[in-house]
């Protein structure tokens, strides 16, 4: 039996905090997530308490880092 390749990457120089990330997820150079909470409720599951969840297989094709 052949095991499905499952990965997550995480791009370098990423900031993350609080944050669950599922497999299969791809972030990207230099992206911000866990900092502000705002724009990671407009992009991402934010639970009450503030851990940030990512879902699985969802691909970030740009950098999140609200500073631009």
């Amino acid at each position: 039996m052949r095991m499905p390749n499952i990965f997550t990457l995480i791009g370098e120089q990423c900031r993350i905090k609080g944050v669950i990330i599922d497999k299969d997820v791809i972030i990207p150079p230099k992206t911000e997530i866990g900092y502000a909470r705002a724009a990671d409720a407009k992009r991402f599951k934010v639970t009450e308490s503030g851990l940030v969840v990512i879902s699985k297989e969802m691909k970030l094709h740009a950098s999140l880092d609200p500073s631009g």
